[in-house]
C-alpha cells in the first residue's frame, strides 16, 4: 500500500482513515421507477438500516500528515479512464478492509458498501474525532441486484470509523435521514449537498430542498425552491437544528464548499437538471446550470450572512452573483483548496457529456484555467454518468473523485441495482508534482 494523504480545505491535515457512507439524488430514470411502483405514496416499510456484511465493508486512504501537496498544471493532457475492472480489496476480520486505497473505495461503491443498492451523489464530510459520514441522494438500502421501493429514501448515509462503517444514528431504510418528517416523498423532499465541520466542532450540511409537482421525483419537473442548513452534534450526530439556510435562495450557497485560512467559501449552482418544458428549456440544460457562483462567511460560521462575489466585487448583496467557472450546458463544479492551489472537477454536460473537466486557480476569484480533461467511459451502452464530487483527500498525488452513474431504461434501472451505484476515478496526470 502505498502513501495516503489527507488534506482538508483550509489548508489543515486530518489524520484519518475513509469511511463509505450513501449521499442519493438520482439521475435520469430512478424515481420514476418508484414512482411507478408506488404511486405517490409513502413507502410502508419503516425497516432499520442493517450493519455492512464484512465482504463490501468500506475503505478508506490513510494519510500522512508529514507530506504536502503540490499540485502542478501540466496543460491539457487527455488521459481515459475506464470503470470497468476495480481491484479486488482485501478484507479483514469484523467487516472492515485491510486495504485502504482508492481502488478498494471504488469496490465498496459499486457493491453498495454492503448497505446500498443503488444511489448516487455521494459526499465524504469528516468529522474532529477521525469518523467520516457519506451521504447519498435518492437511495436504495440493501444488498441485492434490482431496487426495492419499500427501501427508498431521498436521502441517506454510512458512518466510517477507520477501515469500518456503521449505520447514520437513527438511519431508516425508508425515510430520509435529513429532513424526512417534511417530506412528501416523490413531491417534496430534500437532497443533501456538501458540508464541512463548523468553528464550533459541529458537522453542518447544506441541503437542496426540492419539489416536483407531477409526484414522480428526480424526473422533469423537479425543481430547487430553496437552501437548508442541518447542524449535527460533532461526537454523537444528533440532529441539533434544520432550518432555511442564511441564504436560502435556490442558488444553493453550499452545493460545494472550501476553505482558505480567513474563509469557508460556498459554491453555489442553479442544480436545475429536470426542467419543465413550460420554462422553455430541455431536460438537464437549463441555462442557469453551466455557471458556479461563490459566497463566503468566516471561517467555519455557517450560520452567517454570506458576502457574494459580484462584479463590483465581494458584497452583501446577493442579486447579481457573477460566476466564478462555467461552460458548456451544464458545469456544477466541486471545489476544494489542496495546499495553495484551487482545484474545481465538474462533469461537463453532466448525462449528456463525456469529459471530466478539471480546473485550477491561485485565488478563488479566479482567474481559473484548465488543467485537464479526462475521458469518462460509461459503464454500459445506455448508462450516464453525471455529478462528480472531488473527495477531500488525494490518494499518492492522484485526485480522487467520486461519479455517478445510471440508465436511460427504467427497466434497466430497476433490474440491474448495479448500474445506479457511484464509482471512482483518479486523476494522477497533473498532481504528482512531477
Amino acid at each position: 500500500m502505498g502513501r495516503r494523504i489527507f488534506r482538508l480545505d483550509a489548508d489543515h491535515v486530518f489524520v484519518a482513515a475513509v469511511v463509505a457512507v450513501v449521499c442519493w439524488q438520482t439521475a435520469p430514470l430512478v424515481s420514476e421507477a418508484v414512482a411507478s411502483m408506488l404511486p405517490g405514496a409513502t413507502p410502508t416499510v419503516d425497516a432499520p438500516i442493517e450493519p455492512a456484511a464484512p465482504e463490501v465493508a468500506s475503505a478508506a486512504p490513510v494519510p500522512r500528515p508529514d507530506e504536502d501537496v503540490d499540485v502542478v498544471p501540466s496543460g491539457s493532457t487527455r488521459l481515459v479512464v475506464d470503470p470497468a475492472a476495480p481491484t479486488t480489496p482485501t478484507i479483514g476480520s469484523h467487516g472492515c478492509r485491510t486495504e485502504l486505497t482508492s481502488e478498494a473505495l471504488d469496490v465498496q461503491l459499486r457493491t453498495g458498501a454492503g448497505m446500498v443498492s443503488g444511489g448516487d451523489y455521494a459526499h465524504a464530510y469528516p468529522l474532529a474525532d477521525g469518523r467520516i459520514v457519506w451521504l447519498f441522494q435518492d437511495v436504495f438500502a440493501g444488498t441485492g441486484e434490482t431496487l426495492d421501493p419499500n427501501r427508498f429514501a431521498h436521502n441517506g448515509g454510512l458512518v466510517q470509523d477507520g477501515s469500518c462503517v456503521s449505520p447514520l444514528p437513527g438511519a431508516s431504510a425508508s425515510r430520509s435521514w435529513i429532513g424526512g418528517e417534511l417530506e412528501d416523498p416523490m413531491l417534496r423532499w430534500f437532497w443533501p449537498l456538501d458540508g464541512a465541520v463548523g468553528a464550533d466542532g459541529h458537522l453542518y450540511v447544506f441541503v437542496a430542498e426540492m419539489y416536483n409537482l407531477n409526484g414522480t421525483g428526480a424526473a422533469e419537473g423537479a425543481l430547487p425552491v430553496a437552501t437548508w442548513l442541518a447542524v449535527f452534534d460533532g461526537a454523537t450526530l444528533e440532529l441539533r437544528s434544520f432550518d432555511e439556510a442564511p441564504d436560502p435562495s435556490s442558488h444553493l450557497f453550499g452545493y460545494s464548499i472550501a476553505d482558505d485560512d480567513q474563509y469557508s467559501y460556498l459554491f453555489g449552482n442553479c442544480y436545475r437538471q429536470f426542467a419543465p418544458p413550460d420554462v422553455g428549456v430541455h431536460l438537464g440544460l437549463d441555462a442557469c446550470s453551466a455557471s458556479t457562483t461563490v459566497a463566503r462567511v468566516p471561517l467555519g460560521q455557517f450560520t452567517s450572512a454570506p458576502e457574494y462575489l459580484t462584479m463590483q466585487g465581494w458584497s452583501t448583496d446577493g442579486a447579481n452573483p457573477v460566476a466564478v467557472l462555467s461552460g458548456g450546458s451544464s458545469h456544477a463544479a466541486s471545489v476544494r483548496r489542496l495546499g495553495t492551489t484551487w482545484v474545481a472537477v465538474s462533469k461537463q454536460d453532466e448525462w449528456f457529456g463525456d469529459e471530466l473537466v478539471v480546473e485550477v486557480a491561485d485565488r478563488v476569484e479566479g482567474p481559473w484555467r484548465v488543467a485537464d480533461r479526462v475521458t469518462v467511459a460509461a459503464r454500459c451502452t445506455e448508462c450516464v454518468t453525471y455529478g462528480a464530487v472531488l473527495m477531500p483527500w488525494v490518494d499518492d498525488g492522484r485526485l480522487v473523485v467520486v461519479l455517478s452513474s445510471n440508465r436511460w431504461s427504467l427497466s434497466g434501472v430497476t433490474a440491474n441495482a448495479s448500474a445506479y451505484r457511484p464509482f471512482v476515478v483518479t486523476i494522477p496526470s497533473w498532481v504528482t508534482g512531477a
